[in-house]
């Protein structure tokens, strides 16, 4: 939760390509593949639901959507 912001600082000013976000969303799904010592993407959904985590495609849309 406190590393999200610095990853995500500033992506609601700077256009990204979709490729630019499945990029970020490919790294987290690794780290929590990390966290929980898992390679099952399944898991790591349910992970996410678990803890709250909002996508990060979803997320760089809401934030460019409080910044325009």
């Amino acid at each position: 939760a406190k590393c999200l912001p610095i990853l995500l600082f500033q992506t609601e000013a700077c256009p990204m390509l979709s490729r630019d976000k499945q990029s970020l969303e490919f790294a987290m799904t690794r780290l929590f593949m990390k966290i929980f010592r898992t390679g099952s993407a399944s898991i790591v959904v349910e992970c996410q639901r678990s803890f709250n985590f909002i996508p990060i495609k979803l997320q760089i849309s809401i934030r460019t959507a409080k910044f325009l």
